[in-house]
């Protein structure tokens, strides 16, 4: 991951990943039930995840952190015309567990908004489980990664549709 933070009322902190315009509204998430905010997940039009971590210290000030989900766009290290994946809407979150421990589950689905009969991008719809709000530590997910699973979605005829992705 990577990111910024601060701690003083009115400051602000610079971050390199946060390139691109946020069109859509954020979604927050209350991890342990105590009526504050912990978590803030947004998508960007480059095809990025972006996570802000909140925590309250124990002089009672506030610190913020910012974190890289995922690169699943142009930022992701393909710069193909197919790759211009863009985020207009937040993601889905939700807190979930399996064999492996507690994640918060994302999902998301890319597309131009401005051209949403464009068939030059490879669009896909992203279910990524981050790990990190509970101690894990992982990479940012890439578009292209071995740990990706594709899946093919189909009509009702068996033709294929569209694809979709998630990551472990």
């Amino acid at each position: 991951t990577s990111g910024s933070s601060t701690s003083e009322p009115g400051n602000h902190a610079a971050s390199s990943t946060l390139t691109d315009s946020i069109p859509s509204t954020v979604k927050v998430l209350d991890r342990d039930g105590d009526g504050f905010t912990d978590h803030i997940y947004v998508g960007d039009l480059g095809g990025q995840i972006h996570r802000l971590d909140i925590w309250q210290n124990a002089d009672n000030s506030t610190s913020i952190s910012q974190a890289l989900v995922a690169q699943l766009g142009r930022r992701g290290g393909s710069n193909g015309a197919d790759a211009d994946r863009r985020f207009f809407y937040p993601p889905s979150v939700a807190l979930m567990q399996d064999d492996n421990g507690k994640y918060v589950g994302l999902a998301i689905g890319s597309g131009l908004k401005t051209d949403p009969k464009n068939d030059v991008v490879n669009e896909h719809f992203y279910f990524i489980k981050d790990r990190e709000p509970f101690g894990v530590a992982q990479e940012p997910v890439r578009h292209g990664d071995s740990t990706l699973v594709q899946l093919q979605v189909v009509d009702e005829d068996g033709d294929r549709m569209g694809g979709a992705s998630i990551a472990p």
